[in-house]
């Protein structure tokens, strides 16, 4: 358990010695946030795909609350999606 905890804590303080801002960790963080907001067409299939579960179990409880639930995940998932069409896939000024 000791070497266990001790390869952990080394991992740990390798992974903290690491610069938030070198230049490999803003390529791949820009890389990640690119590919998430440049592929609306795909988050808008699980927007609609976890708005449809939602909306399911909603009907068949007939719970207030899992309509709330319904309502405000469609509110969400429709922002999220506008805002990844809005979002220019290679624009350097917008900040994500």
């Amino acid at each position: 358990m000791t070497d266990e905890s001790g390869s952990l804590s080394r991992l740990r303080e390798a992974i903290m010695s690491r610069k938030r801002g070198d230049p490999l960790s803003e390529r791949v963080r820009r890389t990640l946030v690119t590919t998430l907001y440049t592929q609306p067409t795909s988050l808008a299939i699980g927007a609609i795909n976890g708005i449809g579960a939602t909306a399911v179990a909603a009907c068949i409880s007939d719970l207030q609350v899992l309509y709330a639930g319904c309502i405000v995940l469609t509110v969400i998932a429709v922002s999220r999606v506008a805002a990844a069409f809005g979002l220019a896939p290679q624009n350097n000024a917008t900040s994500t």
